[in-house]
């Protein structure tokens, strides 16, 4: 109806330019006239009742529709971007991006948004169920896709996101698609830090953030073997679950930790977005004696109230005592570990490397003499022989006065014990 309005008023104006043509003596005397549309087609006739010529009523309703056709082909897709979010903005909170596509004709298919990668912030692509509307703009009416980009800024800061690509296709009466691949807009915002989480690594800015914890069994006293599972979850509007924070995997002496893979649930309620993310720990006895599992805690923004909150969960306390079935089958919980033997190992093993280093960088240095000195150190030492021989194969002066010596000693020797004998016997005779 709103193009047929446009054909009418151009044709009213264009039927009363060609009656100020006419020659007077065929003017009409009232050149009111309208664009009528019936089942025949268009035509164009006066509200007076008087009938305009046949040429001119043919010329002016063609000219209409040339001009109603050129107005309604001059309007094109287009792209609009806004940030949404208004007031100040926060670390951590959802920034809501709003990319509105505009056709004068019909959508067709599911457009693509070519989201960039922005440091510091993540950024979430809109869903598949965006807000249709119609629109008139500059006169023309267009058909509105409004769909919501979700920034996360990480750091305080201006936070720029670049112009991205978007693809869609329109399609207008029973013609084929169109595809249109147009740009979107730059949008820069300021992210502002909440007081006292300067020194935080991650922050979650939101409202109504929910937290439960839940133990199957409740800790207390307990055997070895018995097992404890342990059941966090978080929640919060307008929060993907992928945001919310991991468990530490903490290692705790005496007890087997075994996390399992989390749950995470992003759902819409009521026309709100809801993350949800459960985390599961099971925790299992290994050996007597008190065992306690440190406290935990969880520091978030509220944006309501503009106060940085804390949700803590307690420290638990293991008593664990030993269990006879174990020990009547030969199942024990492992050894603590030694960590005096360890710290001694490791020390060996440093040193080791670092002599295995020191004793490299020495053969590096000698060159090529290392090897030779290696050799010289296992060849064979000869002593001197104690009888050298001399030129001619005669022995030298001194081997041949320490002869004589020898020889001389010998003999006397031999006179001494004669003597001795002698004597002997004869005070042995009657």
């Amino acid at each position: 109806m709103k193009k047929l309005g446009a054909i009418q008023r151009v044709a009213e104006r264009t039927s009363r330019a060609l009656h100020r043509l006419l020659p007077v003596g065929r003017r009409l005397t009232k050149p009111t006239a309208q664009a009528v549309c019936g089942d025949g087609g268009l035509g164009v006739s006066d509200t007076s009742g008087w009938k305009l010529p046949l040429r001119v009523a043919r010329l002016s309703a063609l000219v209409a529709l040339v001009a109603a056709s050129s107005t309604l082909h001059s309007a094109e897709p287009f792209v609009r971007t806004t940030l949404s979010t208004k007031g100040d903005i926060w670390v951590g909170q959802r920034v809501t991006v709003l990319v509105e596509l505009l056709s004068p004709g019909f959508f067709s298919g599911t457009p693509v948004f070519d989201v960039p990668r922005v440091p510091g912030v993540i950024l979430f692509k809109p869903d598949e169920r965006p807000v249709l509307n119609t629109e008139t703009v500059a006169g023309v009416s267009y058909a509105v896709q409004r769909h919501e980009l979700a920034a996360f800024p990480q750091r305080p800061g201006q936070v720029t996101i670049p112009p991205f690509k978007v693809r869609f296709a329109t399609r207008e009466g029973a013609a084929s698609p169109v595809e249109q691949r147009l740009t979107s807009e730059a949008v820069v915002f300021d992210a502002k830090p909440p007081p006292g989480t300067e020194g935080l690594s991650t922050l979650i800015s939101a409202r109504d953030l929910e937290a439960k914890e839940s133990w199957q069994p409740e800790p207390g006293a307990a055997k070895v073997g018995e097992a404890f599972t342990r059941t966090i979850t978080f929640a919060a509007p307008n929060v993907p679950a992928m945001l919310f924070p991991s468990l530490p995997a903490a290692t705790v002496a005496g007890l087997g930790i075994y996390q399992k893979e989390p749950e995470v649930r992003d759902r819409t309620e009521r026309g709100e977005q809801r993350g949800e993310r459960i985390e599961r720990i099971t925790y299992i006895c290994e050996r007597p004696g008190q065992v306690r599992l440190p406290a935990m805690k969880l520091k978030w923004w509220d944006l309501d109230d503009r106060q940085l909150r804390t949700i803590e969960f307690p420290a638990r306390v293991f008593d664990i005592s030993p269990n006879p079935a174990l020990a009547s089958l030969g199942l024990e919980g492992p050894e603590p570990r030694d960590d005096a033997k360890m710290l001694r190992a490791t020390i060996g093993f440093s040193v080791g490397v670092l002599l295995l280093a020191f004793v490299g960088w020495w053969m590096w240095s000698r060159g090529s003499d290392w090897w030779q000195c290696i050799v010289a150190f296992w060849r064979p030492i000869h002593l001197a022989p104690l009888n050298p021989t001399g030129t001619g194969g005669r022995p030298h002066a001194l081997a041949r006065a320490t002869a004589q010596t020898f020889a001389g000693n010998h003999r006397s020797i031999q006179s001494d014990q004669s003597q001795t004998i002698t004597r002997t016997n004869a005070g042995n005779k009657p």
